[in-house]
């Protein structure tokens, strides 16, 4: 049996949406790496774009930490490949490099999905090999709620990777796969503080930080999306508001699966007193979530006031979500 399914993937917490990152996590977990997980980009993320009045996550922020994102060898086409050359292309550098890659899939192709047949969906597995014997290809696929190891018939994997990816109305379906794959070689060891320092930084730089003219970030952020409330007048403008929630709130979830791993040392209390108040928020972006979900049904000027009311107590928890999380970066920056 290939060593790679047999191999132990782990898993964690708050990786709902990442597939990517969980990918990522896995492959450097099957390269040896000490906590895999701590590499991730887990950083809160929220900008108000000023010209389109829109509220959306930052794009840099679903790979590894800044600092080790450049061993991440990511490789897209433009135009159409056949994707059985690529996937030749791609079983030869498994072997080569002695490790597995990411590929993106569309899940409407993949039998073992929940959503198999039924909707499209952009997502991301490990190619780990090829089962000559019963002409499948190999996929570790550990994520919610499958969790799959095992073959995949070729047929089902070229349509897989080939798919245009159609627009359908689920939140994932829409953009093309086009045969896309990445890879990652070179990471070095870092210490589980080091890692956790940089996560902090990078989340200054993505959500706590000044308006540069452009955007808001953060709570600035928050206080702006009201506006974007406002807009909400009928079905569809519910529907963008649900998809954007949707994306924002995930990250407090990731974000506070990553702190877990520091919660039994000398960062306990500061540590916890984060994630308190991160999880708090996470809870009213739910909140918000099933708020819009219904104004995507019956639009009205009540529900406009309860997502409203939720940006508020968001904006009072992040005053103490600050005053925290400053104080964890002064502890661990004083070593």
């Amino acid at each position: 049996m290939n060593k790679y399914l047999e191999a132990d993937c782990g898993s964690m917490e708050g990786i709902d949406s990442f597939c990517y990152q969980n990918c990522l996590r896995i492959i450097l977990k099957l390269q040896g790496i000490e906590h895999p997980e701590l590499y991730l980009n887990a950083a809160l993320s929220m900008k108000y774009d000023l010209r389109d009045g829109k509220a959306r996550t930052g794009l840099n922020i679903r790979s590894l930490l800044p600092s080790e994102d450049g061993y991440v060898h990511r490789v897209s086409y433009e135009e159409d490949r056949d994707p059985m050359e690529v996937l030749q292309e791609n079983l030869q550098y498994v072997q080569e490099h002695q490790s597995p890659i990411v590929v993106g899939l569309d899940t409407f192709h993949l039998p073992y999905a929940s959503n198999a047949g039924k909707n499209h969906a952009k997502h991301t597995a490990i190619l780990c090999g090829w089962d000559e014997k019963n002409g499948k290809v190999e996929l570790i696929d550990w994520y919610p709620p499958w969790y799959f190891k095992g073959g995949v018939d070729l047929k089902d994997y070229l349509l897989a990777r080939s798919s245009n990816n159609e627009s359908d109305g689920t939140i994932y379906s829409g953009r093309r796969i086009g045969n896309n794959w990445a890879a990652v070689e070179g990471i070095e060891p870092k210490s589980k503080k080091e890692l956790l320092l940089e996560l902090l930084q990078t989340t200054k730089q993505e959500y706590y930080r000044e308006g540069d003219g452009q955007y808001l970030y953060g709570p600035e952020a928050m206080e702006a999306m009201k506006k974007m409330v406002a807009g909400c007048m009928d079905q569809e403008g519910f529907h963008s508001l649900h998809k954007e929630i949707w994306f924002i709130g995930k990250r407090y979830k990731f974000f506070n699966a990553y702190l877990q791993n520091f919660t039994d040392g000398e960062l306990k209390d500061r540590v916890e007193a984060v994630m308190k108040n991160v999880n708090g928020e996470a809870d009213e972006w739910d909140r918000m979530l099933m708020l819009a979900a219904k104004g995507c049904i019956v639009p009205s000027e009540r529900v406009r006031e309860k997502i409203n009311a939720r940006i508020d107590n968001l904006l009072l928890f992040e005053q103490e979500t600050k005053r925290s999380f400053d104080r964890l970066e002064e502890q661990l920056m004083k070593g």
